[in-house]
């Protein structure tokens, strides 16, 4: 007899509740055998924030209490979520707030974060109770329903205060770097952001974003490679809105570099 229900556990008490019919092909069928699950939570460090997209959302910097990656494929092709997945973040007392979830969109290379079209996607703070086979478990914390074909979801506070102050960032570096050797990104001194800059080709690395707060402080890391395990890395100490930056980038040898990165 086929299971109604399949739960997955992480190691970082994240539980994934996917119902048999969920998941469906292109062409309409169902598929319960065989599928491939590619799942990662963003939020446990800085670092891994980097690989993910920037948190930010219609130029507003946002500070996910949650940022997800979720693929179901068979055979190497993506699959349709046709009947709501959960996934619950257990954390005891868990402050329970209003949330509300942006989906990601785009390819790899830029991925745009959106209001979900679906109101089926959504996210809660309680406490819950799940059946696997027999047993019951109470989970306390975040619960994230999900549909579609998305890939990508971040759970935010949602923002009752509409004020909106401009932080622009200017970054000026050594002649050497440029767009095609190297990444800029700023990151947020106290909250869950990471942004990555954009080249212009006068004016070096830029940002501009709007926060709700008078001032948004961070610093900026510059991430350069010349060649297998050939480096260079530059940084600031904070800095806030408005400011034209000089950074200075130094050689440094793969292994430190990752030092600095788990640092962040």
């Amino acid at each position: 007899m086929e299971k109604e229900t399949t739960f997955l556990y992480t190691k970082d008490n994240i539980v994934l509740e996917i119902p048999s019919q969920s998941l469906k092909d292109s062409l309409g069928n169902i598929v319960t055998n065989e599928v491939k699950i590619e799942f990662k939570e963003y939020t446990s460090s800085k670092t891994d924030l980097l690989r993910s997209p920037s948190t930010i959302f219609e130029n507003h910097i946002i500070s996910p209490k949650k940022l997800i990656y979720l693929k179901f494929s068979h055979n190497g092709a993506n699959l349709y979520i046709n009947e709501k997945i959960s996934i619950y973040f257990h954390k005891t007392n868990e402050e329970k707030r209003n949330l509300e979830v942006l989906t990601g969109v785009g390819n790899d290379a830029q991925i745009v974060w959106q209001k979900p079209s679906n109101p089926k996607i959504n996210a809660q703070v309680n406490d819950w109770t799940i059946s696997d086979n027999e047993s019951q478990q109470q989970i306390s914390g975040i619960k994230l329903e999900i549909l579609g074909n998305g890939l990508w979801y971040s759970v935010l506070e949602s923002e009752s205060n509409s004020f909106e102050e401009s932080n622009d960032f200017f970054v000026k570096t050594d002649p050497d770097i440029n767009t095609k050797n190297s990444l800029a990104y700023f990151i947020a001194d106290v909250s869950q952001s990471v942004i990555r800059m954009t080249w212009h080709e006068n004016d070096g690395f830029i940002l501009k974003l709007k926060s709700n707060l008078d001032e948004v402080s961070g610093k900026i890391i510059i991430i350069s490679q010349f060649g297998d395990e050939i480096y260079k890395f530059g940084t600031t100490n904070a800095v806030s809105k408005n400011k034209n930056i000089q950074i200075k980038s130094d050689w440094i040898a793969y292994k430190d570099l990752k030092a600095a990165l788990s640092a962040l």
